[in-house]
């Protein structure tokens, strides 16, 4: 039964792609953040927006994340016109619309033109627009935008070993946007990393990408192509001096395995885009423009006795747990009906971001 003044919201997407071994946990944990004040009224469904359309009488709110890549799905023009649809329902039914933008559009190209007119339609309808980085650069009205750093998990940092294996870790499913391919290639071509042992641990894209790099592999690279255990990731974590992330492409905004990193301590290599450049800039990782920029950086980092400032960290991922995430994002949810939000809970919508900016 309903709780009493308990609002329904709908959570998009929840497939069985949710729950995939070695798949980011996100949603998992987003479920239950929002179960603390929302009835979520759907379940795993393979249905894609049908399923919302059919749930829209009894929702409050409809809460969309990647939105955008239905253009890339099959029958792409027709789900875009259902979800124009569903908005339109929405307003004559009062129900309010959530867009979280999760990266600057998509990280796929197919049918671009109509991911931008899909970014462009929920820009104008979206009643709360949300974000885990401000480096966003779609044009979205400011006064519905509201930012929170990706959520971290508890503080658990993996033990130093004194004579690591690997000089550097790139960890996680290897997807094209990822810029692992053109780090290899970057590699084979260059000798600045000749010397430095690079392991890159993660289940490829296809058997086809992961084919077409092998002859770019030098011997200072070993890959493991396969889905990671948390145990032997662990494992790989501390046989490791630092991590590095190789996304290049300027879609990116935040990362999971960013933030899943942070929580175990580890020194970590960034690109000079979205949340990577804010985390920088707050002196919690290190960043490059260029991969001609690494070897310097690494000469530096040898230099250093503590890469990582460890008290700086605890308190940034303090501040940025999925407690106060929590927080933060019911009390923006509740923004939308305003009846129901105190003074001091709108407060509460700038405060933990504040608190981040000032946490340098």
């Amino acid at each position: 039964m309903m709780e009493k003044n308990r609002r329904s919201l709908y959570l998009y997407p929840i497939t069985k792609h949710t729950f995939r071994e070695g798949g980011n946990n996100y949603i998992q944990n987003l479920v239950i953040a929002l179960s603390h004040e929302f009835n979520i009224v759907n379940n795993q469904t393979s249905w894609g927006l049908l399923d919302v359309l059919l749930k829209i009488p009894k929702t409050n709110i409809i809460y969309l994340n990647w939105i955008e890549d239905i253009a890339g799905k099959r029958w792409a023009v027709m789900q875009a016109i259902l979800l124009y649809f569903i908005i339109i329902i929405s307003k004559l039914l009062q129900v309010k619309i959530v867009w979280f933008i999760h990266n600057n559009l998509s990280h796929f190209k197919q049918n671009l033109w109509l991911k931008k007119i899909i970014v462009t339609v929920l820009a104008r309808h979206a009643d709360v627009i949300l974000s885990h980085s401000k480096a966003i650069t779609l044009k979205i009205p400011p006064e519905k935008h509201y930012s929170f750093d990706h959520p971290i998990e508890n503080f658990t940092p993996v033990k130093a070993i004194k004579k690591p294996e690997y000089d550097l870790l790139i960890w996680g499913r290897i997807e094209p946007h990822k810029g692992v391919d053109d780090f290899i290639k970057y590699n084979y071509k260059s000798d600045s990393l000749l010397n430095y042992k690079i392991l890159i641990a993660g289940k490829f894209h296809s058997q086809e990408y992961y084919n077409s790099l092998q002859k770019f592999i030098l011997p200072n690279i070993k890959i493991d192509n396969r889905i990671i255990s948390e145990p032997e990731l662990m494992l790989y974590l501390e046989n490791s001096k630092y991590v590095l992330f190789t996304y290049n492409s300027p879609s990116v905004l935040s990362s999971a395995a960013l933030c899943k990193t942070l929580s175990y301590g580890k020194t970590i290599i960034g690109p000079d885009r979205g949340s990577f450049k804010e985390l920088g800039r707050k002196g919690l990782i290190y960043n490059y423009r260029e991969y001609n920029d690494l070897k310097s950086l690494l000469v530096k980092l040898e230099n250093k006795n503590n890469p990582v400032d460890i008290t700086k960290l605890k308190l940034y991922i303090e501040a940025t747990s999925w407690i106060n995430f929590t927080d933060f994002l019911t009390t923006t949810l509740k923004s939308v009906f305003k009846d129901k939000v105190s003074v001091v809970e709108s407060s509460l919508i700038t405060s933990y971001s504040t608190e981040l900016s000032e946490n340098k």
